[in-house]
């Protein structure tokens, strides 16, 4: 790969051509290598663009109302630990006393 150094020098020589055919090869190496990377999943193979937006947007969706599912499960975890790590009040009821007299 050429250095900037080069390229100054190639415009002071009057080769500027030479710069303009190195980018437009480089362009077109880095489009060849985009297209060339990617492949079509099975299930979208014979689906039409608007077929996979509609499934992008459903799976949107899904994850949203599971984003939101999960934080209100957090929240109701949160809250039962608090209710469990705060102290029991013990409620003493009016019991009358046991006596032997009872038991008999």
């Amino acid at each position: 790969m050429a250095k900037y150094d080069d390229y100054v020098t190639r415009r002071d020589g009057g080769t500027s051509q030479n710069l303009e055919t190195e980018l437009a090869d480089a362009r077109a190496n880095t489009t060849s290598r985009q297209q060339a990377s990617f492949s079509m999943p099975e299930r979208f193979e014979n689906k039409s663009p608007e077929d996979i937006a509609t499934s992008y947007v459903e799976l949107e969706k899904k994850f949203s109302q599971q984003g939101n599912d999960l934080g209100q499960m957090r929240r109701t975890v949160d809250q039962l630990i608090a209710l469990q790590s705060q102290p029991r009040a013990v409620q003493e009821e009016d019991l009358e006393p046991i006596t032997t007299d009872a038991c008999t």
